[in-house]
C-alpha cells in the first residue's frame, strides 16, 4: 500500500534524478530539528530551502525551493521556485539527497562590497558563489572561479556569502574569514 501512495505521489513529480522501478522508500513526517554532526537538517514539507547544485556546470550555485516531501532522513521532493520544467509550465519538481538542501539564509545587510569579498551573485534563476575582483561605476565586478568568468551585478543582485555548517549560518566575507550570522530570511 505505502509504496502504491508513493509511486503516486513520484508521478506528479516533473523530474526524478534518482528514481528507478526498483527504488522503495517510505514518507515520513520528521520534526525539524538541526543536526549538529552534518549539514543536513529535517524538513517539513511547506519548508523554504535553497537547493546547492552538483551538476556539472552548475556547482557553486544555489535554488530557491519548496520541500513537497520526505521520503527517508536522506532525500526529499522538492518543488523549485524559479525553475520551470522544459515546456515552460509549472515549477520543476525532483527528488534532491538531503545534503543538498539547506534552509534559506537570513540577510545580512551590506553597505557595499571590497576586492576578495566572497558573495552571491543571482543570475539564471539562482545564486552562484563568486568573488569581487572590481568595481565599474556603481556595479561590482564578480569573478567565478568554475567558469573562469568576470561579470558585473548592481548592489541589489549580489549577498554575502554564507555556508550552513554544523546547523548554524557562518558568513564568508573573506576567504579565510568567518563569523557567525543572524538575521532575517530572505524571500
Amino acid at each position: 500500500m505505502l509504496v502504491k501512495f508513493a509511486d503516486c505521489l513520484l508521478r506528479h513529480c516533473y523530474t526524478l534524478r534518482s528514481f528507478t522501478s526498483s527504488y522503495s522508500f517510505s514518507v515520513v513526517d520528521i520534526q525539524k530539528k538541526t543536526s549538529s554532526s552534518s549539514r543536513t537538517m529535517a524538513f517539513q514539507r511547506g519548508d523554504r530551502v535553497e537547493i546547492s547544485s552538483k551538476d556539472q556546470g552548475f556547482e557553486g550555485s544555489y535554488y530557491l525551493a519548496n520541500i513537497i516531501a520526505c521520503l527517508s532522513k536522506k532525500e526529499y521532493i522538492i518543488q523549485y521556485r524559479t525553475l520551470l520544467n522544459d515546456d515552460g509550465f509549472g515549477p520543476v519538481r525532483e527528488i534532491v539527497p538531503a545534503d543538498q538542501i539547506q534552509p534559506v539564509p537570513p540577510e545580512v545587510p551590506a553597505s557595499g562590497y571590497s576586492r576578495g569579498d566572497v558573495v552571491d551573485a543571482y543570475e539564471k534563476d539562482g545564486w552562484w558563489i563568486g568573488k569581487i575582483s572590481g568595481k565599474i561605476g556603481s556595479n561590482y565586478v564578480v569573478y567565478f572561479k568554475n567558469t573562469n568568468e568576470e561579470i558585473a551585478y548592481p548592489s541589489g543582485l549580489l549577498r554575502i556569502h554564507q555556508d550552513w555548517i554544523n546547523g548554524a549560518w557562518v558568513n564568508v566575507k573573506r576567504e579565510g574569514k568567518c563569523s557567525s550570522a543572524k538575521g532575517k530570511e530572505r524571500a
